[in-house]
């Protein structure tokens, strides 16, 4: 961390850079003295470096959020996905289910095939 801090007898301003990793994160602060208050460098180094530690602290956790978005994004997106995956997966299996259903031969109607096919073979024999 990198903090530089100008004073001058009207106004103090502070800048604070933080690096982490392959990110930096910068922010400045200032204070202004009143024409009426008598020069105190100590308060206007604090007020400055304190509204810039502050600004670098909210420039921090707003990179923290995004990636807490970005993860959020990523991981419900994988959810949709397999989820459609899922219901893909069902609906492929619900069609052949369907498919075996209507090409399933009741056992009455074979027993109705095998009857009527014998009435027309006795009906031959008996035309012959």
């Amino acid at each position: 961390m990198c903090v530089q801090i100008i004073h001058t007898e009207d106004a103090t301003v502070a800048q604070a850079t933080l690096w982490s990793g392959e990110d930096y994160f910068t922010a400045k602060g200032s204070s202004r003295r009143d024409p009426a208050d008598v020069d105190n460098r100590e308060v206007g180094i604090k007020l400055a470096l304190g509204r810039a530690l502050r600004q670098l602290g909210r420039e921090i956790l707003k990179d923290g959020n995004n990636l807490v978005r970005q993860e959020d994004i990523k991981r419900k997106t994988q959810q949709a996905a397999t989820e459609a995956r899922k219901a893909e997966s069902a609906n492929a299996t619900m069609k052949a289910k369907r498919k075996v259903e209507s090409d399933t031969i009741s056992v009455e109607e074979i027993n109705k095939a095998v009857v009527e096919s014998a009435k027309r073979r006795q009906a031959r024999r008996v035309a012959s």
